[in-house]
């Protein structure tokens, strides 16, 4: 029995012993850090405040835990019955005791409050030299438009190292929620309100976006990049976005243009690509006069009648590996001559690609 109290007594002061370190290593860092033990890498200047706040909570829970288990380990050993069917002193009540445990969690309240305070107020304070990027959620995909170039890019947003981003955020049809774990910003992207959030990044690479909020059958796939550069090749890549944008828009016929009009304002790149990437539905680059395998093992050539049947009657023929989950466009939506004009820009991705 002697030797089982003093392991127990052993455990119970490694427990203590782990607590006080809880609470010296999950302090407060004011040093750039690239990564942490439980978190994404750092990327952002605010997440550096974010994280100590998130440190500074886990430590004192932690300390307050473990501190609470060796009392209990501990009290249970030191007035454990010595003799059977001996009872244990009654008492009621320590007002030293009931003081402590009240004002001590007070204290602790009010400074975690102080400091949440001061970098909410970092957070809500957007620096008046921000660049402008104007995000929109649909099902199930971001776009990104840069405000001064008039720039657009869907999935992957670029932004300039050490250069003060400020995101106007909105929802096309549901609601999403646009999340960077690595800059620790997250905003609600609601339909036909902006909302806004800001961020500096502070080191290059990619890093994740993700919808936070469960927005439909394709939400897990609502997924995007960020892309952190010098200032000098996010210039590079804005004036290849230019010259590549007025490049397609000398490329496609009037019929053309006014398809990919309808596209957009009917939100259809939500599903599907024109890079050959994949979404929740088949990309269009190089799909016209392409033979699909659907989903009941039949194929089907993608001609001008099939693309129409799909747009009236998506679940008619499905191609195989991709969920049946396209709205029906009827004449209501899309005339039969938008439905033309889509499908002359349908087919001249296709030809652009053919070989």
């Amino acid at each position: 029995m002697a030797q089982s109290t003093k392991r127990i007594k052993s455990i119970s002061f490694f427990l203590l012993l782990i607590s006080f370190f809880c609470l010296l290593g999950f302090g407060q860092s004011n040093q750039p850090q690239t990564s942490s033990p439980l978190m994404p890498p750092a990327a952002s200047t605010i997440s550096i405040d974010v994280d100590n706040i998130y440190y500074l909570i886990l430590a004192v829970t932690s300390f307050f835990f473990f501190l609470v288990v060796f009392l209990l380990i501990y009290f249970i050993i030191k007035y454990r019955a010595k003799k059977p069917g001996e009872e244990g002193i009654n008492f009621h009540g320590h007002m030293g005791l009931e003081i402590v445990w009240t004002i001590v969690p007070a204290v602790i309240f009010i400074i975690i409050a102080i400091y949440s305070a001061e970098i909410l107020q970092k957070i809500d304070n957007v620096p008046a030299d921000a660049m402008v990027i104007n995000v929109t959620g649909e099902q199930f995909i971001w776009h990104f438009e840069y405000a001064a170039d008039g720039v657009k890019s869907d999935k992957i947003m670029h932004v300039p190292l050490n250069k003060p981003i400020v995101l106007n955020i909105e929802a096309k049809d549901v609601i999403h929620s646009f999340w960077v774990p690595a800059f620790r910003i997250k905003q609600d992207a609601l339909p036909h309100e902006q909302r806004e959030t800001w961020f500096q990044a502070r080191l290059t690479g990619e890093f994740p976006i993700r919808c936070a909020e469960l927005c439909g059958p394709g939400h897990s796939q609502m997924l995007g990049t960020v892309i952190v550069e010098t200032e000098t090749q996010f210039a590079a890549w804005i004036q290849e976005e230019k010259e590549k944008a007025n490049a397609q828009e000398n490329a496609l016929s009037d019929s053309a243009k006014r398809g990919l009009d309808v596209i957009q304002h009917q939100g259809c790149m939500g599903c599907h690509t024109i890079d050959g990437s994949k979404l929740v539905g088949p990309t269009w680059l190089g799909l016209y006069g392409k033979t699909e395998t659907l989903d009941d093992g039949s194929q089907v050539k993608v001609d001008e009648a099939y693309i129409l049947e799909s747009i009236r009657d998506p679940n008619a023929k499905v191609v195989n590996a991709f969920p049946a989950i396209m709205p029906t466009f009827g004449p209501e939506k899309i005339s039969d001559d938008q439905i033309k004009d889509v499908l002359e820009y349908i087919e001249s991705l296709g030809t652009t690609k053919s070989k």
